[in-house]
């Protein structure tokens, strides 16, 4: 899964080409996006654009996640996304570091 603020993600990133075509691809958006994100990329195997009104919430997200069986998440990213999560003690039970 990835999120995007903006929607400007690339149909030809390694995150929609690599790997196994079976394998769902997760797209969190804001709703002001979501529609033409959707759009461009149309007819890539196992993509699903998620709506998620005016920003996206991280609680929300990992609740939607919870709800498909994800019980695990390995976290990468950078200021925005660590600083919401380790922000929230309730979105985060376990930190290590490398």
């Amino acid at each position: 899964m990835t999120i995007t603020t903006a929607g400007e993600l690339s149909r030809d990133t390694q995150f929609f080409t690599a790997g196994d075509a079976g394998v769902t691809r997760l797209v969190f958006c804001p709703a002001r996006v979501a529609a033409g994100l959707a759009a461009r990329l149309d007819g890539l195997p196992g993509v699903e654009v998620i709506s998620t009104r005016r920003n996206v919430e991280l609680a929300a997200m990992l609740a939607n996640l919870t709800a498909r069986g994800i019980g695990r998440l390995f976290a990468e990213g950078g200021t925005m996304i660590h600083t919401h999560l380790t922000s929230r003690s309730d979105l985060v039970q376990y930190l290590k570091s490398r």
